[in-house]
């Protein structure tokens, strides 16, 4: 019982942290695909 009361701050901080994780892949994404577009246009 004592592990899971440490464990579970440790999930929810990891939790966290993959959601940033799969915000900045968008954004990354976002980006390369921004520049592909201009590269095309120009």
């Amino acid at each position: 019982m004592k592990k899971t009361k440490k464990d579970t701050p440790f999930l929810s901080s990891f939790a966290s942290l993959g959601l940033d994780f799969e915000k900045n892949l968008l954004i990354i994404l976002r980006s390369i695909h921004f520049q592909c577009t201009l590269r095309k246009v120009l």
